[in-house]
């Protein structure tokens, strides 16, 4: 499961807000709010896609390592 706490963080730490982070995935503010409060999880594409524009790996993403260095 995705862990909302990183990406908010990550998100914020690259000056993203929800609604334009959404905007440059092609989702809506709302999902992205969702994402982050553990609600809902992203489509692996998108998982994707949030670990290339933060540089960060998806194991950081989803908890399982404490490294958010990207691969």
């Amino acid at each position: 499961m995705l862990d909302g706490e990183r990406l908010k963080q990550i998100r914020s730490d690259y000056g993203d807000t929800q609604e334009s982070l959404g905007q440059k995935l092609g989702n809506s503010t709302s999902m992205v709010q969702k994402w982050e409060q553990g609600t809902s999880e992203p489509r692996l594409e998108t998982l994707k896609q949030i670990c290339r524009m933060y540089n960060v790996s998806a194991d950081f993403l989803l908890g399982l390592s404490r490294d958010g260095a990207s691969v």
